[in-house]
C-alpha cells in the first residue's frame, strides 16, 4: 500500500466545559513527559556518582539523557497552542493564561529553591534573590547565567515563552504562533546588534528557544488532522532516541550555564522534536492505556524536575556523615527511589492542591467575559493529556 498522508478533522477544545480529547495517542505525551523527568534526574545521578569517586564531569555517560530538558521544550510549545483554544483572539486571555502559568509554576519552584537555599547556605545579594524568584536572568562573577536554584535556568526560558505567549494569544492563533516565532527569533537578532546587550537579552536570543517553535509547528500540523502511518511514527521515535546519543564536537559542555548553547536544538532540539511527533502524529489510536504509575509519574514530572535536585543536594552534605559508609550504587539508587516518591507526595499534597487554590483564588475572581467561566481546572495547558480511561491528569510545565 503506497504511503499517504491523512488528514483528519481538528477539533476546537471548549474553554466553558472539560473537553474530551478522543484521539488517545495524545497520551503518548504524559509518557513523554515522565520519560524526560526521569532522564534529567538520571544526569544528575550520575553526576552525584562521579563526584563521589572524585572523577570529572567528563566521565558522565548519561550526559546525552540531558535533552530531557529539550523534550520539555517542544511539549511545551505543542501543549500552548493545542490547548488554548478559544482564548486565541480573546481580550481577556492575556490576564488568564498568564495566571495559569503563575500558579502552576510559581509555588513549588519557590518551595524548593527556598528549601535549597537553606541546605547549601549559598551567599545571596539582592541581584541573585531577585532574579531567581522572578525568572529575571543574571550574571555571576564567574559568568555564568544560572539562578541560586541550578535547575531554575530551563524556567528562565519557559517564563519568557509564557510572556510572549501571554501578550500574542490576544491575537488569532495564526497571528499569535508567527507573532511568538518572531519576537524569539528576533531576540537573536537583538543581542547581535546590541554593542553590550543586557544580560536577560544575552540568556534568551540563546538559539534552545527554537525548541518551543517546533512544538507549536507540531500543534499546527496536529491540529490540521496530519496522520502518519504506525512504521513512520516508530521509526521517528527510534531515530530520535538514537540521534541525541550521537556524539557532536559543537555540543556544549556539560553543564553549560552560559549562554549560547551552540548547536543543542539541533542536536537534541531536532530528536526531541521527532519523538513527539512520532509519539502524537499516528493515524490509529493507542490499543492500550498508559500504566497507572505513568500516568501518574507524568502528572508529578515537573515536581520530579525540581525535587530531585534536593535529595542529591542531601546525599552530597550528608555523604561525610555516614552515608559513606554504604555502597554508592545502593545510595544513588535509594536517592532515585525516594526523588520519586517524594515528587509524587509533593504533586498531591502541595503542588495540586495549590495550583487549584491559585486558579481559584487568581482568575476565578479576576477574568472577565464570556471567558470568565473556564473551570478551575483549565483544559490541557502545558504538557497535559487525557488519560486513555479518560480521566485528565494535572498539567505541568515542560521545562521543569
Amino acid at each position: 500500500m503506497p504511503f499517504q498522508i491523512r488528514t483528519l478533522p481538528s477539533a476546537e477544545p471548549s474553554l466553558l466545559i472539560e473537553p474530551r480529547v478522543t484521539p488517545n495517542n495524545l497520551v503518548s505525551i504524559q509518557a513523554l513527559r515522565a520519560g524526560a523527568a526521569i532522564s534529567v534526574s538520571l544526569v544528575h545521578l550520575n553526576l552525584i556518582s562521579v563526584m563521589l569517586q572524585g572523577g570529572s564531569n567528563e566521565r558522565a555517560t548519561l550526559y546525552p539523557l540531558a535533552s530531557g530538558v529539550d523534550l520539555f521544550f517542544v511539549i511545551s510549545g505543542f501543549i500552548m497552542v493545542y490547548s488554548s483554544g478559544q482564548l486565541f483572539g480573546k481580550s481577556d486571555s492575556l490576564y488568564i493564561f498568564f495566571m495559569r502559568r503563575i500558579a502552576r509554576v510559581v509555588p513549588i519552584y519557590w518551595l524548593t529553591m527556598s528549601i535549597d537555599l537553606f541546605l547549601e547556605r549559598k551567599p545571596l545579594s539582592l541581584t541573585n534573590l531577585f532574579g531567581s524568584y522572578f525568572f529575571v536572568p543574571f550574571m555571576e562573577s564567574d559568568g555564568s547565567i544560572v539562578p541560586l536554584y541550578g535547575v531554575g535556568w530551563t524556567l528562565n526560558f519557559e517564563m519568557f515563552f509564557y510572556c510572549v505567549f501571554s501578550i500574542m494569544i490576544m491575537f488569532r492563533r495564526s497571528i499569535a504562533i508567527l507573532g511568538v516565532s518572531t519576537v524569539l527569533f528576533s531576540m537573536m537578532v537583538l543581542e547581535n546588534l546590541l554593542q553590550t546587550p543586557p544580560i536577560p537579552v544575552i540568556f534568551w536570543s540563546d538559539p534552545i528557544v527554537f525548541e518551543f517553535i517546533f512544538g507549536m509547528l507540531l500543534a499546527v500540523i496536529y491540529r490540521r488532522g496530519i496522520r502518519l502511518p504506525l512504521p513512520i511514527c516508530l521509526a521517528m521515535i527510534v531515530a530520535g532516541v538514537c540521534a541525541v546519543w550521537w556524539p557532536s564536537p559543537s555540543m556544549p559542555p556539560l553543564g553549560w550555564w552560559v549562554s549560547p548553547s551552540g548547536s543543542r536544538f539541533l542536536f537534541w532540539g531536532i530528536p526531541a522534536t521527532m519523538v513527539v511527533a512520532g509519539a502524537i502524529l499516528q493515524r490509529r489510536s493507542l490499543p492500550f492505556a498508559v500504566p497507572r504509575p505513568i500516568e501518574i509519574l507524568g502528572n508529578a514530572s515537573y515536581s520530579v524536575y525540581l525535587v530531585h535536585i534536593l535529595v542529591f543536594n542531601s546525599i552530597l552534605i550528608l555523604w561525610p556523615y555516614g552515608l559513606n559508609t554504604f555502597p554508592i550504587l545502593v545510595v544513588l539508587i535509594c536517592g532515585e527511589a525516594l526523588t520519586i516518591v517524594v515528587s509524587v507526595g509533593s504533586y498531591y499534597l502541595f503542588e495540586h492542591p495549590m495550583n487549584r487554590l491559585i486558579q481559584r483564588l487568581l482568575i476565578g475572581r479576576g477574568a472577565r467575559g464570556p471567558a470568565s467561566a473556564v473551570r478551575v481546572t483549565i483544559p490541557l495547558p502545558e504538557s497535559a493529556v487525557v488519560s486513555a480511561r479518560g480521566a485528565k491528569p494535572e498539567p505541568g510545565p515542560a521545562g521543569a
